[in-house]
């Protein structure tokens, strides 16, 4: 079994508070020595025992009021320290050791290559010495930091650098005070050879704030667009959400092993590389455009997260899903808020909508856990992101950042949970929110059922909604649905109908206020020959039914004032092709042809039209068509009706890519990527005829890109399918790039998610490959995650693909147990497979579950989808 239940229901507050504590570490790869010195105080009964968090840690000695304590009077055990018979306010102090060069984990201070760096979020600082780790007890932290000059001659750690020098022995050190209380997951410290480029942030007030991005040396010319992005993000979370940086000095770095994308940690966040490093011959658009989002993530936790944290873990949402949201307009104003509103709409359509139907589902505030590191998904992140959009959009943008003010005045430096952001959203906007904890609390995905009638100059529209995995004593969700109408001169306004709430001044966009089970809404003076878009830029996370034929999804593809509502008909007319081909009935194949003519004629903005060009993942068609249609005959048929579309449009194709190919510089920005996205997907469309031509045009162009992204392009289009072609680029890539260790990765991971047939044992040759590491998570998700995410092979009919991944697990529970936690989420789609496939899959997962030494976050997924 797995281990012990932790349940929101239960949540108290310690009976002890740390106000301060002072730490000294004496870094060293091998062993680090680790001191501390805490002022405490007593909050709960005097009877109260303290007691501290600790994992894999020597005890060397505790010390109450600076007097030694002996053996009677505390008890150390593996995972707690009790100290008996505290006074009312007390100084506590602590050594221990800890070993960072045999911490694969990577939890707590652990080794990265030459460097030392730390992940605590959310229960890692445990790992460095006995703590009350918990998010709801933020302290001041005083840090001083000793090593190796040679070893680690730059010492980070966050606030601000108040001290020093050199000692007698030789070694260096270097004190830093946080102005600011924090909780422990915030801590971190970095040491190693790094070099910095550096800028200053003037904020709103005149104040002049350090920008620092710390990276290898090799790497200091590929940190500009990292440190770029941090500029921009600080200005457009003044402008927007009246939040100013509260630091002199503000510092990223860079490391090659973490688990995760990045870390707020209060003034020094600690990044994935993958999301700093960056230039035109090494990262692709879609990097650059991560880098972006993720820096801006990062830094807008600085207040939604740090000033205002965590009453418990169970609120985790409270702080991703606001900052998730906040990333997501940073992006949609730098970049295109069209293309960018997509994106995001496909993850949670696909990614997010299989979680909410399997076996891993639960609210975006779950009610229990084993493990809290098995919580952080894309119900918690990405729904979560969406629950906070459902609330801007039904009270507007004004009353929403008024609403956030208060949230961030009245919680200053405290721990807060999703009920006080709610109510402060609610007393900004005057309106009573408090249904919207709701969706926090209810599991799964409502379906939303809509029905328009047009009569008599009106539209008549009824909404149904139904939530198939709440509790049927649940209740009702509140949803904004946005809706807006066309004919056949485009359009429809609703100036006309001064009774309708809009979400648009020219009053394009209607704002439904779906609160009921089943509720109707009139609009008057809309024309007869009207069509409905349902869900304005995807308005509410629901699975939408609505009575809908190919005229409607071509004039919706072409006319919606919505960009999601033109991307999201062009989607359906795929499926509806895919459907029909599995049904037997003649698929409308010469009209989805026309259709893409008609954009290919009218491209207004080349990142829009390469995704609405784009055809759904293998994923999204499956979630929509198994397991009533075979898993192999979905990808069978989405295979045939591209290769047949490269062949239909060939000449058309080729008359857009190749004038574009030819006039693109290599740098990025909006333009440049935008046009190169639609030329790269134009050109992928077209090579799926596989043949000699697309194989030598994909060659060549591989041979010749002057620009990452044109490259992967090119050696994507060869991993079609096995040639010789395919080998010689496979192997010219490693060549070139094969020391760097973002661009290993890519070259990794675009071999396990190829199509070729010979996949599968490309994949086993590539884990034993000696630029492959079991202990780097980068490579792992690169290799094993891709693999997994690879429909066709994955789920061989002999269940090969499983057993593969099971190993992974088995192997990674003993090196990296929350990588391996990750991985058998792959094995969590089974609502898509057949009787035969799923009792292959639970044979392997029946094996992982009875093998002796799993680790408890890793059985809480097992038994999770085991119990389903």
């Amino acid at each position: 079994m797995s281990g012990p239940i932790v349940r929101l229901s239960d949540y108290a507050p310690s009976a002890f508070c740390i106000d301060r504590i002072e730490m000294t570490l004496e870094l060293d790869l091998e062993c680090t020595a680790v001191r501390t010195r805490m002022s405490m105080r007593r909050t709960g009964p005097a009877e109260a025992i303290l007691e501290l968090d600790g994992q894999e840690l020597q005890l060397e000695g505790v010390t109450l009021q600076g007097r030694e304590l002996e053996a009677g009077q505390y008890e150390a055990t593996p995972e707690k320290l009790r100290i008996f018979n505290c006074p009312e306010i007390f100084e506590l102090g602590i050594r221990n050791r800890i070993f960072p060069a045999a911490n694969t984990a990577l939890e707590g201070l652990y080794a990265s290559g030459g460097l030392l760096c730390t992940q605590c979020e959310p229960e890692g600082f445990r790992r460095i010495t006995y703590f009350l780790d918990r998010p709801d007890n933020p302290c001041l932290f005083t840090v001083c930091l000793i090593a190796s000059a040679a070893t680690f001659p730059r010492l980070l750690s966050n606030g601000h650098l108040v001290d020093s020098g050199t000692l007698a022995d030789g070694r260096h050190f270097a004190c830093w005070e946080d102005p600011f209380p924090k909780p422990s997951y915030l801590f971190a410290v970095v040491a190693g050879d790094l070099v910095c480029v550096e800028d200053t942030f003037t904020t709103v007030s005149g104040r002049p704030v350090t920008c620092r991005v710390w990276v290898e040396h090799h790497n200091r010319d590929r940190a500009a667009h990292a440190l770029a992005s941090l500029l921009l993000a600080m200005r457009w979370d003044e402008s927007t959400f009246h939040r100013e940086c509260d630091l002199d000095l503000y510092q990223v770095v860079a490391v090659d092993a973490f688990n995760a994308g990045a870390m707020e940690n209060k003034g020094l966040n600690i990044f994935n590389s993958r999301y700093v490093l960056a230039s035109p011959e090494t990262a692709t658009d879609a990097d650059y455009d991560g880098i972006l989002r993720v820096i801006g993530h990062e830094y807008f936790h600085n207040w939604s997260g740090n000033r205002v944290t965590l009453r418990d873990w169970f609120q985790l949402s409270l702080k991703e899903g606001l900052t998730v949201f906040r990333d997501q307009e940073f992006t949609c104003d730098t970049l295109s808020r069209g293309v960018k509103r997509v994106a995001d709409a496909k993850l949670i359509r696909t990614d997010q909508f299989l979680e909410d139907a399997g076996p891993l589902s639960h609210p975006v505030r779950p009610a229990s856990y084993v493990d809290i590191n098995n919580f952080y998904t894309r119900t918690v992140y990405e729904k979560g992101a969406e629950v906070i959009r459902m609330m801007h959009t039904w009270i507007g943008a004004d009353a929403f950042v008024a609403g956030l003010d208060l949230y961030f005045a009245r919680h200053d430096h405290g721990a807060a949970t999703v009920e006080d952001l709610i109510a402060c959203l609610g007393e900004a906007s005057g309106q009573d929110l408090s249904l919207f904890l709701r969706w926090y609390d209810q599991p799964g995905t409502p379906i939303l059922r809509a029905k328009c009638v047009l009569e008599n100059g009106e539209a008549r529209l009824s909404l149904t909604q139904q939530n198939p995995r709440a509790p049927s004593d649940a209740g009702p969700l509140p949803m904004p649905v946005v809706v807006s109408f066309v004919d056949t001169d485009g359009e429809v306004s609703l100036i006309h109908d001064p009774h309708i709430e809009c979400t648009d001044a020219s009053r394009t966009f209607a704002l439904l206020k779906l609160t009921r089970s089943e509720q109707d809404f009139v609009i008057s003076a809309i024309p007869a020959d009207a069509t409905v878009c349902w869900l304005g830029g995807f308005s509410a996370p629901v699975i939408l039914e609505a009575d809908d034929d190919v005229a409607s999804m071509l004039r919706r593809a072409a006319r919606a004032p919505d960009p999601y509502n033109r991307w999201d008909a062009g989607s359906d007319l795929m499926l509806t092709l895919v459907r029909q081909d599995l049904e037997g009935t003649t698929p409308v194949f010469t009209e989805y042809l026309e259709a893409v003519r008609a954009q290919l004629d009218a491209v207004e903005d080349p990142a829009f039209t390469a995704m609405a060009l784009a055809w759904p993942r293998e994923l999204t068609l499956c979630q929509s068509l198994c397991p009533a249609f075979p898993l192999e005959g979905v990808l069978a048929s989405r295979a045939s009706f591209l290769r047949e579309t490269g062949r239909a449009l060939d000449a058309p194709l080729q008359e857009h890519f190749v004038p574009l190919h030819a006039s693109l510089p290599a740098h990025w920005d909006l333009e440049t990527s935008g046009r190169r996205a639609l030329k790269n997907t134009l050109f992928a469309l077209w090579a799926r005829q596989c043949n000699g031509q697309t194989r030598a045009l994909a060659r060549s162009w591989y041979e010749h890109a002057t620009n990452m992204t044109d490259r992967i392009a090119a050696l994507s289009v060869l991993c079609l399918e096995a040639s010789a072609d395919r080998d010689m680029a496979l192997a010219d890539f490693f060549d070139r790039f094969g020391h760097d260790f973002t661009m290993l990765t890519t070259w990794f991971s675009v071999q396990a998610a190829a199509a070729a047939p010979d996949t599968f044992d490309n994949v086993k040759r590539l884990v034993a490959h000696p630029a492959f590491d079991w202990t780097n998570p980068n490579k792992i998700r690169a290799v094993i995650r891709s693999f997994a995410a690879n429909l066709g092979h994955f789920h061989r009919a002999d269940g090969a693909g499983y057993d593969f991944v099971g190993d992974a697990v088995l192997r990674l529970n003993e090196i990296n147990p929350q990588i391996a936690a990750g991985m058998v989420g792959s094995f969590s789609q089974t609502g898509l497979l057949d009787p035969a496939r799923l009792l292959r899959l639970r044979g392997v997962l029946e094996r992982l579950a009875a093998a002796p030494g799993m680790k408890d976050k890793v059985l809480e997924q097992l038994h999770r989808i085991l119990g389903a």
